[in-house]
């Protein structure tokens, strides 16, 4: 004899109403979860644009960084300058270097 205090059916309707409950529970704090995700996303991408607007420089400085970056490009070709210079005055005389007309010609011709 199996005796228990609540019949079959009844023990069948509460575990489902139990389980879809479960699975109600579960599908309401995905969609919360995702709307937190995507409500965080967007306070993050928000923050990150207002950092952005607020550190742009403004044209003074774009235009200090422009004469930086020319004076950058001036130091270096003076060097190249003075480096080519240094290098011509190392050779015994200062005699071009000598070059034949089938040299040139063989230059021209393959644009090597």
């Amino acid at each position: 004899m199996n005796h228990s205090l609540i019949e079959p059916g009844t023990r069948y309707f509460l575990s489902e109403t139990l389980k879809n409950c479960n699975m109600q529970r579960q599908h309401k704090n995905f969609i919360l979860l995702n709307i937190g995700l995507f409500l965080l996303f967007i306070v993050i991408i928000i923050l990150y644009l207002a950092f952005k607007y607020k550190n742009k420089p403004t044209a003074s400085e774009l235009e200090k960084k422009s004469i930086e970056k020319q004076n950058y490009i001036l130091s270096k070709l003076q060097n190249v300058i003075e480096t080519s210079k240094i290098k011509k005055k190392t050779m015994i005389t200062n005699l071009p270097k000598f070059e034949s007309d089938y040299e040139l010609l063989h230059e021209k011709f393959y644009h090597i």
